[in-house]
């Protein structure tokens, strides 16, 4: 096999998106901890989102540089505002 060789700011970049998809899925645990007992059918749409992004955060490559932008882009101003977070994760 032939010898992969990435950048550092490729690995950065990934390691920076899954670091925020990270936090997105914090954010979920919370609210699903706070709902799971109170809310059964808020709780099982939590955990589909959930679901969601560990799938998106499963296909990160780190030589994918567009969706690993794509993701930081995306999920990193989300992650800094929950409010937004949650109004954008259901319009997804």
């Amino acid at each position: 096999m032939a010898d992969v060789k990435y950048t550092e700011d490729q690995v950065i970049a990934a390691e920076t998106a899954i670091e925020v998809l990270n936090s997105a899925q914090a954010i979920l645990s919370e609210k699903l901890e706070r709902s799971a007992s109170s809310d059964l059918f808020l709780a099982g749409q939590i955990e589909a989102k959930a679901r969601e992004l560990y799938g998106l955060q499963q296909s990160i490559r780190v030589a994918d540089n567009a969706a690993v932008e794509d993701i930081i882009a995306t999920w990193g101003p989300r992650v800094r505002d929950e409010q937004r977070f949650w109004r954008e994760l259901w319009a997804r």
